[in-house]
Order: structure tokens, then C-alpha cells, then sequence
């Protein structure tokens, strides 16, 4: 894994960010900002969410490198600038094909009744992620590649020690506040249910 994923859990340092903590509607993410889940069950180190269909603008990064994620950042940050909006999570999605090639994405989550101004960039597209299970390993950590890779690394050995079948060819790098928030820091890594 290539410096990457610490680049998109630091990314947001402009933006603040909110977590819904443990499923709880009310914990945060205000104005509907978080993709709406339900808590199924937690585990002693994930938990298991189910989520709903979610909706988020998105753009394709060739890699995970940090030029590559920091142009994905700014260009969704000066689209977001068109609309009035505040406090929403970013993703860095990393899907592995079968030659190995990964393919790359960064998304902004956007509430479902936010209407969107037309898109100049045709790099940026709105895409409605459908719902389904996701196991979630929370941490907080001081954001080294070390730590997301550990990390992931950990959340699919206590999948497969828990005999829970998951799709090993993808996750999510899930950031809600910014790099300047030391303390209280929660980020999560997301593996999606076959």
C-alpha cells in the first residue's frame, strides 16, 4: 500500500467533520450529513452496520498517491464551494481488479436533498452507493500509513476469525473531522458484506 491512505484521513483539514457515534442519530452529523446506518451488532474490535443507500459526489484518482488524492481534494472541495453545505465525510475508496490494478475514488457524502449546481468538471459525478452490511474497525490514531494499514490489516483478520464472509478486494478510509483535531479523533476502516 502506497502513502495514500494516510493522505485521505488527513485530507479534510479545511472542513470539520462529525461522526455518528455508534449509531446513535444524534450524536452527530447534523442536517442528515452521515449516510444513515443502523448498528446490527458490535463486536469486541468492529462493529457491524447496516447502511442505507447513501448519496455522495465523487471523483476517480489514477492512484493512491498523495499528489493524485490531493488533486482529488481540492477539486471536490472547489465544487462544494457551489452549494451551501457544512460538515460532511470523505472516503477514499480502494477496490483491487483482478490484474491487481487498483482503482481509486474520493467521495464527499451529500445530503439527500441537496441539489446540486450543473457539473462543469466532468471528472466529478454523483453516484448513489447502494445500501448493504459493512463491518467497521473505529480508531484513532496519529494517521501514519503504518496505523491505517494496521488497521485494515487487523479488521479483515477479525472478520475471517469470526467466520464472516466479506469482500477482501475493497474497503473504505472513512475521515470525519480534520487533521488539526488531535484529540477525541475517530476514523474508520469500512469492509463491505458479499
Amino acid at each position: 500500500m502506497k502513502t495514500s491512505l494516510l493522505v485521505a484521513l488527513c485530507l479534510p483539514f479545511v472542513l470539520s467533520f462529525c461522526l455518528r457515534a455508534y449509531g446513535d442519530p444524534e450524536a452527530c452529523c447534523p442536517q442528515c450529513l452521515c449516510p444513515e446506518y443502523v448498528l446490527i451488532n458490535k463486536h469486541e474490535t468492529f462493529e457491524e452496520r447496516l447502511y442505507k443507500s447513501s448519496r455522495w459526489i465523487t471523483t476517480d484518482l489514477p492512484d493512491t498517491s498523495r499528489g493524485s488524492v490531493m488533486g482529488g481534494f481540492w477539486k471536490l472541495n472547489e465544487y462544494i464551494k457551489n452549494f451551501e453545505v457544512s460538515g460532511r465525510p470523505v472516503i477514499l475508496s480502494v477496490r483491487t481488479g483482478e490484474n491487481g490494478q487498483e482503482q481509486v475514488t474520493l467521495s464527499y457524502h451529500i445530503s439527500p436533498d441537496t441539489v446540486l449546481p450543473n457539473f462543469n468538471d466532468q471528472t466529478i459525478k454523483e453516484e448513489i452507493r447502494p445500501g448493504g452490511t459493512v463491518y467497521v474497525r473505529i480508531f484513532s490514531s496519529d494517521q501514519s500509513e503504518k496505523m491505517i494499514k494496521e488497521n485494515k490489516d487487523m479488521l479483515f483478520k477479525d472478520l475471517q476469525a469470526a467466520g464472516i464472509l466479506f469482500d477482501d478486494t475493497r474497503y473504505d478510509a472513512a475521515a470525519y473531522k480534520g487533521i488539526f483535531v488531535l484529540e477525541d479523533r475517530q476514523d474508520e476502516i469500512w469492509s463491505h458484506a458479499f
